[in-house]
């Protein structure tokens, strides 16, 4: 069960050794900006700048609860031994909610998808318990759930980022939000 994993943390790596170049600039800022110190300096400025703290919280404990819920699906699906395509529609029902999340997230008040989704990614986390009927609804809550938040989260990234050392905090958050994945899944 580890190999998929295994593939996609070196596609991942080998990605990141391709684009790196690239992405980075010139070849003195290249080797300032790859540095671990870099990072760490980034990150101390983020935890620095009090307004992007609770969103730092509440972006780090959604991811790490989303990987957790979708690894813990596998998990729960291969011990009651359900069959492959119901296990496909339950992830087919979750990406047609992240893509109404996504679609509806415009028309959703900031405040209101603050307070919504976590409810709702909670609800449908919950439901993968219940019984086959009304397992179904849980998919695509929990994608409407983290697509509503997800937008709305990156939309107050933008708001509340220094214009100063832009880069170096996207990349930060990236490291963060990415780990913080990575522990749950």
């Amino acid at each position: 069960p580890a190999l998929p994993y295994l593939l996609a943390a070196e596609t991942l790596l080998l990605a990141w050794a391709l684009l790196r170049p690239a992405l980075t600039g010139e070849k003195g800022e290249r080797e300032e900006a790859t540095r671990p110190e870099a990072l760490v300096q980034s990150l101390r400025r983020l935890l620095a700048y009090a307004p992007l703290r609770p969103y730092l919280l509440l972006s780090l404990l959604f991811t790490l609860a989303h990987a957790l819920t979708t690894a813990l699906l596998g998990l729960l699906a291969l011990r009651a031994g359900t069959p492959e395509a119901l296990f496909g529609l339950v992830f087919v029902l979750q990406s047609l909610g992240y893509t109404l999340g996504s679609y509806f997230a415009g028309r959703v008040p900031p405040a209101l998808a603050f307070r919504l989704g976590p409810l709702g990614a909670a609800l449908g986390g919950m439901g993968f318990l219940l019984p086959f009927p009304l397992l179904l609804a849980a998919p695509p809550l929990l994608g409407l759930a983290v697509a509503l938040l997800s937008t709305h989260l990156r939309a107050v990234r933008g708001w509340l980022l220094p214009k100063e050392g832009l880069a170096p905090s996207l990349a930060a958050i990236r490291a963060l939000l990415y780990g913080a994945g990575a522990l749950g899944g």
